[in-house]
């Protein structure tokens, strides 16, 4: 598992450090079909290695460590979630932890990666893939998520994410609400 979240002070030299050159994450349309950038198709060893991140980061969430992820995620996305955090008057020692523990998260409740489509190298050497995640609670019920990677500290780090598309199949046991 990853280790321990960012300390305060290490956020704040985050915040402080320049922002690095490159191009920020894409905003893609709401919709599992929705295209990805251009690119090239990634090798099987690198679509290996950022699903072993993603895997890595939906343990974090599923075991109540969700602060963890702040050490797989790149440092420019790391310094996007606390300006926009710290802009919104979140503290950072709460940002960091130090407000309370999170809560483990019940088994059934666990979320994992069903199948990874789509892993491209972008022209900027970032890597974008599209995760199509289950729950353990309902295997018919899934999320498909797009998530760019950058290789940064030895190892490929999140650099962004748009959750886009969630199916949730109808209940067949739940009843219509009456007209």
């Amino acid at each position: 598992m990853a280790r321990t979240s960012h300390t305060a002070d290490e956020l704040r030299d985050l915040i402080a450090a320049p922002s690095a050159v490159g191009t920020p994450p894409t905003s893609l349309p709401y919709g599992s079909a929705a295209a990805l950038p251009a690119g090239t198709p990634a090798d099987r060893e690198t679509e290996l290695a950022v699903a072993a991140t993603q895997r890595e980061i939906l343990a974090c969430y599923n075991t109540g460590e969700g602060l963890r992820t702040s050490s797989l995620y790149s440092a420019e996305f790391v310094r996007r979630i606390v300006r926009d955090n710290t802009a919104r008057g979140v503290n950072l020692r709460r940002l960091c932890g130090g407000a309370r523990r999170e809560t483990r998260r019940h088994r059934a409740n666990w979320r994992g990666i069903v199948e990874v489509r789509d892993a491209t190298v972008l022209a900027d050497g970032r890597v974008v893939a599209r995760f199509v995640v289950g729950y353990q609670s309902d295997p018919r019920a899934t999320e498909t998520d797009v998530v760019f990677f950058v290789y940064e500290r030895g190892r490929w780090r999140v650099d962004g994410f748009e959750i886009v598309d969630i199916a949730i199949p109808d209940d067949p046991t739940s009843t219509p609400p009456a007209d």
